[in-house]
This record gives structure tokens, C-alpha cells and sequence, in this order.
């Protein structure tokens, strides 16, 4: 409930009326401090001054970091708690490094960690339940650090912030547990966990999300140029025995990210890219950090500059190629198209449990001057309806959610009523696409 009880706190200085501008303006103070986070790690992590700034740009400026702002949802703000729990296990590792070398805090300084993580840990939970499967991938790699260094009351303390903060989120909202253990989506991510169907697929199309939102589809050649810099940096520190400085870095990012996409990538409803919105700052910054471990010589220097600069171009590329998926471009034009129309009809398919649609084309059915709503199973008994239609208007409106199957629905109408064409308006352009917005068609009958 975090995100809208903010977002309804913002909307009540704002009485009876309501505007997209309150929740963009909310994700963007959101991004402003993801991005002021990520600056905190990449000012730990990454040494050379101008690297710095590699993860921030290519994070920023890309298609991810865009269209999480524009869904006024709860995905900023847990991509914020994400880079936040990142930066307190980073001060916690760094205050207890200084202490062991001799280096004296006041008590006040060194609880800062503990109250964040608590504070950290209670507003991600409270902000969405897949925010716990990030935070136990890199509060393991803390702990097993804490541990490998001896300090057990230390790693007593870190686990006693990460849990209170869990029960304290519990405590506010007991909810939660409904939510998870007895709600439709928590018996969803059950079933498709222990489920062995499909898994590659499902890897591959929600990589395939990481690599259009951040590097414009070139983020395969990316991750093979990044892992090879990384090879090589490692071959050359274990040679010349210098100390692998950047490795706490690198595993504890990479813990969250990997153990994360793995795991939602198989307990996620669908393969979208708001499931992995919390990993994409990760992605920036994991990258980074490898980056500047390979400048140890001039060649090399000169290398992960050119590296960068691609880097950098693909990642805004990703924003001007791929059109940013909350725009809505053109609706507004669909909606005079309607009104110049003089009986618009419009026929709603929808699956059983889906109303996504009705959401988003709620302002679009207020223009028609009848409207039908039929279950996507039952679409071939309303054929008649379909054809009278046709017969007096010579043309219909047809919305089809995003769970509708919309390419059979597509063909049984071409196949079975008096349609010559049916011709995507307003939404996705391929009909094969799952997802949860509708699309707008217009069946034009046969002359």
C-alpha cells in the first residue's frame, strides 16, 4: 500500500480533481533519488572520475528508467528501496572495513546502517512482495561477508534490522499475508515456480526485456564485450597480485541481480518488463563497475572510453527506436474518429478475469453509442450480433484485452462474420503480443 498511500496523500491537496502530472510528478522525485543512490555506489565502487557517470547515463537516459517513470505504479519506488538497501550494506561494509584498520565511530554513526536497512526493508515489502527475493540475494552476500570476517555481533545486528523490518512491515499491514499465501497471484507464483514448463522461454523473453529498455537490443554483444573486460581484468589482478578491490562490488550487485532474475523470471505471471524494473539500476551499475576494473593501463583506459561512448549511444537509442510504452500516442485522435462517427458500436472480448481493458478504454466507451461485452470463450455465439451490426453501420469498433488471445479472436471474426477487414487503431501492432493492455481494431464489413 506504500506507493498509493503517498500517491492518494499527493492526490488529496487536489479535491475533486485528478491528473496524470501528480503520480509523473512523484515518480520523477523517485528517479531524481534513485539516480542521487546510484551516484552514492558508483562514487563507492567505481574509482575513475569520469566512470562514474557511465551507470548513472546509461541508466537514466534509457528506455527503462522512461517508461518506469511513466507507470504510475509502484516500480520507481521500489527501484529507489532497491538502489537504497544497495547503499546502506555498502556503508555497513565500509564502516566495519575502517574499523577493523583502526578507524573509531561514534555509536550514533555506526547505527546509521542498521536503521536504514530496517527502514529500507520495511517500505520495500510494504511497497511490493517481490522487493524481499532482491533483498535476500544481497543481504546473504553481507552476511556470509560479515561472517567470513568474524563479526558476529555485527552479523547478529544486520539480521536483526532485516527481519524487524520485515515484521514491521507485517505489523502495519497484516494484509499481506492474504495477499501472498491465499491471493490469486501468490497461488500464481506457486504453481509457475514449481512448474518446469517453459522456463527457457521465459528466460529468453524477459532477457529479451533487459536488452530492449537498456541497450536497444545490442545487449547481448554488450554482455559478451563486459565479460570478457571482466576476464581479463581479473587474469591481470591475479598476475600482477594487486588487490581485486572492485569484487564485494560486483558480487554483491550481481547476487541481487541474478538471483532476482531468475527467480521472478519463473514466478512472474508474464514476461514483463515492470517485474524486473528493480534490476535494471543493477544492470547499469554492475556494468560500470567492470568497466572501470579494466582500465588498470592507458590501452586499456582508452578502451573502456570507446566501450562507454557505445554503451551510452545504445542506451539512448533505446528511447528514440522503441516508443516508451505509457504514451498513448495518438488516443486522442481515435476518440474524434469516434465522435465523427454517427452510431459507433463497439464490441469488448475479454477474458474471464480480465477488466484491463475497461480500465484503460474507460473514456473511449463514454463516445460509443453501444457497447458489448463478450467473454472470449463465448465469441462464436454473439456472431449474430457481430453480423446485424455490420449489416446497419458497414463497420464496428472491436477492443480486445490483453489477455484475449487476440490473434484467434482475429481470425474467428474474419472466419465467421461478414468482416472484410479487422485493422489495428490503438495499441499493440502485433496481434500475437501478451500483455495487459488492450488494443482498438475496426471491422469493416464486406461490400
Amino acid at each position: 500500500p506504500l506507493y498509493y498511500i503517498g500517491l492518494n496523500f499527493l492526490c488529496s491537496f487536489f479535491p475533486g480533481s485528478h491528473s496524470k502530472w501528480i503520480g509523473l510528478f512523484m515518480n520523477l522525485v523517485l528517479f531524481v533519488l534513485s539516480q542521487s543512490a546510484m551516484f552514492f555506489l558508483t562514487f563507492r565502487f567505481i574509482k575513475n572520475k569520469w566512470l562514474r557517470f557511465l551507470p548513472i547515463i546509461t541508466y537514466g537516459f534509457s528506455l527503462a528508467a522512461v517508461n518506469t517513470v511513466l507507470f504510475i505504479r509502484m516500480y520507481m519506488l521500489m527501484s529507489f528501496e532497491g538502489l537504497l538497501l544497495l547503499s546502506f550494506i555498502t556503508l555497513l561494509h565500509d564502516n566495519v572495513l575502517n574499523t577493523l584498520n583502526g578507524k573509531t565511530y561514534s555509536k550514533k554513526i555506526l547505527a546509521i546502517p542498521y536503521a536504514g536497512l530496517f527502514i529500507t526493508m520495511m517500505a520495500g515489502l510494504l511497497t511490493q512482495y517481490y522487493f524481499v527475493i532482491f533483498a535476500f540475494f544481497v543481504c546473504a552476500v553481507m552476511g556470509i561477508w560479515l561472517l567470513a570476517k568474524k563479526q558476529i555481533k555485527r552479523a547478529f545486528l544486520f539480521a536483526v534490522s532485516v527481519f524487524a523490518g520485515m515484521c514491521g512491515a507485517y505489523v502495519l499491514f497484516p494484509e499481506m499475508r492474504i495477499h501472498i499465501f491465499e491471493g490469486y497471484r501468490g497461488d500464481e507464483a506457486v504453481d509457475n515456480l514449481f512448474s518446469g514448463e517453459g522456463l527457457a522461454i521465459r528466460l529468453g523473453n524477459m532477457f529479451e526485456n533487459i536488452n530492449t529498455q537498456m541497450y536497444s537490443r545490442f545487449g547481448y554483444v554488450i554482455l559478451g564485450i563486459v565479460l570478457f573486460s571482466l576476464i581479463v581484468s581479473v587474469v591481470y589482478k591475479i598476475a600482477k597480485k594487486e588487490k581485486k578491490d572492485y569484487a564485494f562490488g560486483i558480487i554483491l550487485v550481481l547476487a541481487g541481480l541474478v538471483g532476482y532474475f531468475f527467480i521472478v523470471t519463473k514466478i512472474s505471471p508474464y514476461s514483463h518488463f515492470r517485474y524486473v524494473a528493480i534490476i535494471f539500476p543493477s544492470v547499469a551499475l554492475v556494468v560500470g563497475i567492470i568497466v572501470d576494473s579494466f582500465t588498470f593501463s592507458k590501452p586499456t583506459k582508452i578502451y573502456a572510453l570507446i566501450l562507454s561512448v557505445v554503451m551510452i549511444a545504445a542506451t539512448c537509442a533505446s528511447s528514440i527506436i522503441t516508443q516508451p510504452e505509457f504514451l498513448y500516442k495518438g488516443y486522442n485522435e481515435v476518440i474524434s474518429r469516434v465522435d465523427a462517427d454517427e452510431n459507433p458500436k463497439c464490441f469488448y472480448i475479454k477474458s474471464d478475469d480480465s477488466a484491463y481493458a475497461v480500465i484503460e478504454f474507460e473514456d473511449l466507451f463514454g463516445h460509443m453509442d453501444g457497447t458489448y461485452i463478450i467473454k472470449t470463450e463465448e465469441l462464436e455465439d454473439h456472431i449474430d450480433v457481430i453480423n446485424e451490426t455490420l449489416a446497419e453501420n458497414g463497420e464496428a469498433y472491436l477492443i480486445l484485452d490483453g489477455t484475449a488471445k487476440r490473434l484467434k479472436c482475429k481470425d474467428k471474426i474474419l472466419k465467421l462474420t461478414n468482416a472484410d477487414s479487422v485493422d489495428i487503431l490503438f495499441g499493440y501492432k502485433s496481434m500475437s503480443i501478451m500483455g495487459s493492455r488492450g488494443s482498438l481494431y475496426k471491422i469493416t464489413a464486406k461490400a
